[in-house]
This record gives C-alpha cells, structure tokens and sequence, in this order.
C-alpha cells in the first residue's frame, strides 16, 4: 500500500496520523513534507523499518510503501465466540 504519491502522502495516511499528532492544518503540508524527505533519505542511507509482526516501509521508486504482511492466527482449542 503506497503512503505517497508525487511526494506527497495519502490523504487517508495523513487523518490517521493527525489522531495521534496535533497537526496544525495550515502548517502541516510543511511538516508532512519534511516527513516524507526524511523518512525517504534514513531508507536510502540504509535504514530499515520492518517488523515480523506488521511488515515493513520501503521506497518504490519516489513513493513510501507500507508492506503489511497478513496477521498469524493460531488454534486455541478453549476459545469460544461469545454469544449475545
């Protein structure tokens, strides 16, 4: 799932991460533009963003990509749906 496109991030990527930072509307193009320069130039030097549990962020070419990888389930023989 690309979180940018011509260098800039996905509107619905921006309301999620405005939930849990007090972004100011009319200074946020700046700090989202930051945002994606920085994050773009720490992939190129080499760093890598990746878990086992979530995936990871790349670059495609311009564009920061999210890789989510699907979820482990497990059987639990004791687990039941609630009913109600």
């Amino acid at each position: 799932m690309s979180l940018t496109a011509d260098n800039r991030f996905d509107l619905g990527f921006q309301l999620v991460l405005s939930e849990f930072l007090p972004l100011v509307p009319d200074r946020s193009d700046k700090f989202l533009s930051l945002l994606h320069d920085e994050i773009s130039r720490a992939i190129k030097a080499g760093w890598e963003l990746e878990s086992e549990e979530w995936g990871s962020v790349q670059l495609r070419g311009d564009d920061v990509v999210i890789n989510l990888r699907k979820p482990t389930t497990f059987d639990d023989a004791g687990f039941e749906l609630s009913k109600g």
